[in-house]
């Protein structure tokens, strides 16, 4: 049990780093919109939850 001083609040935060790698089998390598993509969830959250959504692109599968 943890105990807090009056007028304190206690909160336990963990961070998790996740690396996503893509293997590509042509000339042009995927990308994302943005370099980094940070998101939270709230400790009470389903288990099934999706937390974030993270869409890669192709120059070989798309006209830019």
């Amino acid at each position: 049990m943890q105990k807090c001083s009056p007028g304190y609040v206690f909160f336990v935060s963990v961070t998790k780093f996740i690396r996503i790698g893509i293997a590509d089998k042509n000339d042009n390598p995927p990308f994302f919109d943005k370099a980094l993509y940070e998101a939270e969830v709230d400790e009470n959250e389903d288990i099934q939850h999706t937390v974030l959504t993270v869409t890669a692109k192709d120059h070989d599968e798309c006209e830019y």
